[in-house]
């Protein structure tokens, strides 16, 4: 089992949509948090979107990442330069045998961050783009982690 850890500013949007993919994946033991604001639910058009893939956020509420969550995991996703600049204030390095990675090296093609979507409007283009880019990068990275557990270690979801 691979714990997994995926991170974003509020927990709302963006590692709300990439946590509930990661979690559909047998051998993955996931959890999401944001930085600030605990409690929330996701943001309705990121509800709406996820749809689309068959991911169901209407359960989901934001938290915040604690010292814990992060040296429980095996694996740290985080979005964009002021995610890991805020882990790297709570725990300065990878811990040994743990990685860090911005999902966005997981989307073709690569890229240094996933923008996030909280002030663009739904129906804009480009809210559009992040939700997939989000998906794709997601999947790619979830096949990946599974790709490197051996059969033994796998649990059934």
């Amino acid at each position: 089992m691979i714990n997994v850890l995926v991170l974003c500013h509020g927990n709302i949007n963006r590692s709300a949509l990439s946590g509930e993919i990661l979690k559909t994946m047998k051998g993955l033991n996931v959890v999401s948090a944001g930085f600030k604001n605990p409690g929330r639910r996701a943001a309705a058009k990121m509800r709406i979107a996820a749809k689309h893939f068959a991911i169901d956020l209407t359960n989901h509420r934001s938290q915040v990442v604690t010292k814990e969550q992060i040296e429980a995991a095996n694996i740290v996703i985080y979005m964009d330069g002021g995610n890991l600049k805020r882990l790297r204030e709570i725990t300065p390095l990878p811990l040994p045998g743990q990685q860090w990675f911005c999902l966005g090296e997981f989307a073709v093609p690569p890229r240094k961050k996933i923008d996030d979507p909280h002030f663009i409007a739904k129906d804009n283009p480009k809210f559009v783009e992040i939700v997939e880019i989000i998906f794709h990068a997601s999947m790619r990275l979830g096949k990946a982690l599974i790709a490197n557990i051996p059969e033994s270690e796998e649990t059934p979801k």
